[in-house]
């Protein structure tokens, strides 16, 4: 499942045919607006309706889907469950995610850290690999088969481990993407816009931390029960 969400970022866009989709990862609602507006936010595809549109055809029964099919709208499911959780894949001040927003990460050896990386990588991976010490240090890997590096296994091990069920289930009633661009448009305003220049230092990361480790968490449970939902051909919500 790992591998499947990761697809569309580190196969697909090395070939020509997926370009097109390429902005179908994000959605650039107006930073200063109330809620996400299809029509005004997405005129020509964008993450919420494209989300929806690989969930109804999961989910299809006529034509029947053959084996590839059904594996490719698994991958881009998976994914864009994840990229709409991550709050400025919906909202920045920039117009673009935040990735015209250069900001100071003065950490050391982080995965893909550019010299002067912007506000998008910040909240896509910068805070996920410099989470606080403490819980690194506290994190232990679950003994299964993956190429997947430990610390990876580790987080998501921790992440389960603190994730109540009844609060899982309450996160799994929402399965509108458009409910999930407004949750992330609201966390976006109060916690991840980021001005240029802008000093990422510890104090930052222990406080963005939670709100960093509950979309991961809302965006598992989240896929798992969609996943549930659409395979067992139960009613989907309109």
């Amino acid at each position: 499942m790992a591998e499947a969400a990761t697809w569309p970022d580190t196969v697909a866009r090395r070939f020509r045919e997926y370009d097109a989709m390429a902005p179908f990862h994000y959605v650039n609602v107006d930073s200063k607006a109330q809620s996400y507006n299809a029509q005004r936010d997405c005129p020509n595809g964008c993450v919420v309706n494209v989300l929806g549109q690989f969930v109804t055809l999961l989910g299809s029964k006529e034509p029947p889907l053959s084996l590839k099919e059904r594996r490719f709208s698994i991958y881009w499911i998976a994914h864009l469950v994840g990229d709409i959780h991550q709050p400025l894949h919906v909202a920045h001040p920039d117009g673009k995610g935040g990735t015209a927003t250069q900001v100071f990460f003065p950490f050391p050896g982080v995965l893909g850290q550019a010299a002067k990386p912007n506000a998008h990588w910040v909240w896509d991976v910068g805070l996920i690999e410099q989470r606080p010490a403490a819980l690194q240090s506290s994190e232990s890997a679950p003994e299964i088969k993956s190429e997947e590096p430990s610390h990876w296994r580790a987080l998501a091990a921790s992440l389960l481990a603190d994730m109540k069920p009844a609060r899982a289930k309450a996160w799994q009633q929402v399965t509108s993407p458009e409910a999930y661009a407004n949750e992330g448009l609201a966390l976006a305003r109060r916690h991840a816009f980021m001005k240029s220049d802008q000093v990422v230092d510890a104090a930052y990361v222990e406080t963005k931390w939670p709100i960093v480790a509950q979309q991961l968490q809302k965006a598992g449970a989240r896929l798992a029960g969609i996943l549930n939902r659409v395979l067992s051909h139960e009613p989907q919500s309109p």
